[in-house]
């Protein structure tokens, strides 16, 4: 029952509500509040898992993604934006979801880091992941050029400013690169001499150059939509273009907002959560969910087999993860 719930609720994306009236309908009558007690009691357990999962994630020698989303959690009587974070590993195949209190600052992000230091962070412009250029120097800082890409769609979808166009074909180029490293399976050393190759220099040689160009004091006005693509850009150079110098480094940050995926469709259909500790709760579930779907365990099976474990007193958390409690794995 409990498995049935989780899948309900955190895949499925059924409110609350709506499982009590279900199983009120199947001839099971419950108070609602017992449901929330069922998913927090297994939440109480589970949770045990996430410093083990973010051990292996973040290595010295680990690439990791990161992004933040917001939810409405209520606090003392109302209702107030606060937000998850989410960290992926994809070589490793790990989703992992935090929930600070609701936190978004550099202190939230800090501790969930605690003493761990992967190679690489990628992340989007969001001046708290600035920590890493002031206080990580060994740990390399990536940005998100389809972030940037997205500035300039907006400012030619909105002003028509050709400016704006100039950088969307530029990006478009670069993206079209990488569509054609994936295309032929090119490992890592070929992709990064694909990146660094002559017509892959020049485009992105080309950007910095209009960059500087439009960005002098004596340039004629502009919109203030298209100055602040051309900031951000700017601001961001070095981040954004620190994919070419190795072959393991995305060119955008898309694997953690696909990590984010599920808890914005759990906030469009179940809204809002009750109290700080069901926000905790819904992000340690989603990130068991979310592994078990980049290493290709089956979610309903996955929760079938966890939870006799832990009833029946299993404690070793490393061989209840998703990929170590073995479950076949689906390649497919």
């Amino acid at each position: 029952m409990m498995s049935e719930c989780v899948i309900d609720h955190y895949v499925l994306n059924i409110p609350y509500y709506r499982q009590w009236k279900w199983l009120e309908d199947c001839g099971l009558h419950l108070v609602r509040q017992t449901c929330i007690n069922w998913m927090y009691q297994g939440y109480k357990r589970l949770k045990n898992m996430i410093p083990v999962l973010l051990d292996m994630a973040v290595q010295k020698d680990s690439i990791i993604n990161c992004d933040e989303t917001w939810c409405k959690v209520k606090v003392k009587g109302k209702y107030r934006r606060r937000y998850t974070w989410c960290l992926v590993n994809k070589e490793l195949g790990t989703v992992i979801c935090f929930y600070k209190e609701g936190a978004r600052s550099r202190e939230a992000f800090k501790d969930i880091l605690e003493d761990r230091l992967p190679m690489a962070v990628q992340t989007d412009g969001y001046n708290v992941y600035m920590y890493i250029e002031d206080e990580l120097e060994d740990v390399t800082h990536l940005c998100c050029m389809a972030h940037a890409r997205a500035k300039f769609r907006k400012v030619w979808e909105i002003t028509g400013e050709y400016e704006a166009m100039f950088f969307l074909d530029n990006i478009g180029f670069l993206y079209g690169r990488e569509r054609h490293y994936k295309t032929m399976g090119y490992g890592q050393d070929k992709k990064k001499e694909g990146r660094n190759s002559a017509t892959t220099l020049a485009a992105l040689g080309d950007m910095r150059t209009k960059l500087t160009e439009l960005l002098k004091d004596d340039h004629p006005p502009r919109s203030a939509l298209l100055d602040q693509a051309l900031r951000y850009m700017d601001s961001f150079w070095p981040q954004l273009v620190e994919y070419t110098k190795d072959g393991r480094f995305d060119i955008d940050n898309s694997e953690a907002e696909r990590g984010m995926r599920q808890l914005a469709n759990e906030r469009k259909n179940s809204l809002s959560f009750g109290s700080h500790k069901m926000a905790a709760a819904s992000a340690v579930y989603h990130t068991l969910i979310a592994t078990c779907r980049k290493t290709g365990v089956s979610i309903k099976e996955y929760f079938k087999k966890v939870f006799p474990e832990i009833i029946h007193g299993n404690e070793n958390w490393p061989q209840l993860l998703p990929m170590t409690i073995g479950i076949p794995v689906n390649k497919i």
